[in-house]
């Protein structure tokens, strides 16, 4: 429920200001929310997300190696 309506809240926002957004669900799984960073980062100005310690750390793994910057504002 609270990510679909965070989702609207970022369409909404999108729209009234031109941006293109994609909009990835990791279902707050840890595996998911590391295969979306890595296959994002590199295509997207800013990626946001996830929200949660496991899933956060997940991310912090999976881009250890890469050259993208990884700012976690709080989930770990």
């Amino acid at each position: 429920m609270f990510g679909r309506q965070a989702a609207a809240g970022l369409r909404a926002w999108g729209d009234a200001r031109g941006a293109a957004l994609r909009i990835e669900d990791d279902r707050s799984l840890p595996a998911g929310s590391a295969r979306l960073a890595a296959a994002l980062a590199p295509v997207c100005d800013l990626p946001l997300g996830p929200y949660g310690s496991g899933c956060g750390r997940a991310v912090a793994e999976a881009m250890a190696a890469r050259s993208e910057v990884v700012w976690n504002h709080g989930a770990a």
